[in-house]
């Protein structure tokens, strides 16, 4: 299992608790690309992460990797009032919103049609408009998406907890369709163990 992407959310704080004397749009000029309308944002992109500052100074910082805090005092460096902003609390107040997950299971060609149409209750397929799966799992906002290689890429997860628990229950679900004879065919892979972590 392999996260892909992480996406944090904070506040950027002021020592003294005193409101700035700046508005975002100073910070234009150290940003990438300023939006201009709605969200009014700035976004500046470094090391694969892009970090997302709007009006209120609240941030989210998106991407690979683990260089989150190191892309956030990055930016906040390069300002002229970089020593108004307190960055041990805006590191504090980081937390994790949600990531991307992803995972190869043991099989190599899913026949998805054939999955969905044996079980449309748990999945649903539209290869004409997204060539995965999409896995009904009925709990939380996650999406749970198999392509017919065997992948599987999991957005909007909350801890890697909860995609453990997600992959578990996805590969009782695929195990209960690969072990039977009459739904041998949707898999051209030999069954799998019945671990996936």
């Amino acid at each position: 299992m392999k996260v892909s992407c992480q996406i944090f959310q904070g506040q950027l704080k002021f020592h003294n608790n005193c409101p700035p004397r700046f508005r975002l749009d100073d910070l234009a000029p150290f940003a990438s690309h300023f939006y201009q309308h709605r969200p009014r944002m700035i976004k500046y992109r470094s090391e694969q992460v892009t970090l997302l500052i709007f009006t209120s100074f609240r941030f989210r910082l998106m991407g690979g990797g683990g260089n989150h805090v190191r892309v956030l005092r990055e930016f906040i460096a390069s300002l002229p009032w970089r020593d108004e902003v307190n960055n041990k609390v805006t590191e504090e107040n980081l937390r994790l919103s949600n990531m991307t997950v992803t995972h190869q299971l043991p099989y190599d060609n899913i026949n998805l049609q054939l999955l969905a149409k044996r079980d449309s209750r748990q999945f649903r397929v539209e290869l004409e408009i997204f060539p995965a799966a999409h896995w009904l799992h009925g709990c939380g906002g996650e999406h749970v998406n198999i392509f017919h290689t065997g992948r599987v890429v999991i957005t909007g997860v909350p801890s890697i907890n909860k995609a453990e628990h997600l992959l578990r229950e996805l590969q009782s679900q695929l195990l209960c369709h690969f072990s039977t004879s009459s739904t041998s065919n949707i898999t051209t892979a030999p069954h799998p163990i019945p671990s996936i972590i």
